[in-house]
C-alpha cells in the first residue's frame, strides 16, 4: 500500500530549479497562499527572484549550491526540462522532490518522450525518427508537411507554407 504524502502547509519552503517566467508565476501564486520559495538559477536577478523568491545564483549542476537549496527546502521542483538530471537525481536523495528524475530524463529526449507516451496508450502526433536525408523523403511521403525537431533543443518546418 502506497502512503499519501502529507500535504504541504502555507510557510513551507519551495525550491525551484530554474527561475523563469513560469517560476515567477508560481512564486507569486504560492506568496498569496502562504509559502516561500527559493530558487536556483544562473541569471542573476532572475524573474522568480524579481517576485521575490530568494535566489541562489549558480549553475544548475553546482552541487555545493544544491546542497545549500536542498537543506533549505522542504520539498523542490524544476520549472522546465532543461535542468541537469544527474542533478535531479541527486538532490531527490537529500530532499523530497516528487516529480524525480525519471520522468524528466524521459522528457529531455522528445523520441524517449513519445515513445514513452506510446507505450502507455496516450495519443501523439504521429512522427518519425529520421537519420538521414532519405527518412526525411520517406516521412514526408508518409506524413505530408512535417515539421522537423532534433531530439533535444529546437525545430525547423519544412514543406508547403
Amino acid at each position: 500500500m502506497t502512503s499519501v504524502p502529507e500535504p504541504l502547509l502555507p510557510g513551507s519552503m519551495i525550491g525551484l530549479l530554474g527561475g523563469g517566467q513560469l517560476a515567477q508565476m508560481l512564486v507569486l501564486a504560492g506568496h498569496a497562499m502562504g509559502f516561500r520559495f527559493i530558487v536556483l538559477d544562473p541569471a542573476p536577478n532572475c524573474p522568480a527572484a524579481l517576485a521575490g523568491a530568494t535566489q541562489i545564483t549558480a549553475a544548475y549542476d553546482d552541487f555545493k549550491a544544491l546542497a545549500e537549496l536542498a537543506d533549505a527546502c522542504d520539498v523542490v521542483s524544476y520549472e522546465f526540462e532543461n535542468v541537469n538530471a544527474d542533478a535531479v537525481a541527486w538532490l531527490e536523495e537529500r530532499v523530497d522532490l516528487p516529480q524525480g528524475s525519471q520522468l524528466l530524463r524521459i522528457s529531455q529526449n522528445r523520441l524517449r518522450e513519445k515513445t514513452f507516451l506510446q507505450k502507455l496508450s496516450v495519443p501523439v502526433a504521429p512522427f518519425q525518427k529520421i537519420i538521414t536525408e532519405k527518412d526525411v523523403t520517406v516521412a514526408f511521403e508518409e506524413l505530408g508537411d512535417l515539421m522537423l525537431k532534433t531530439v533535444t533543443g529546437g525545430f525547423v518546418v519544412l514543406g508547403a507554407a
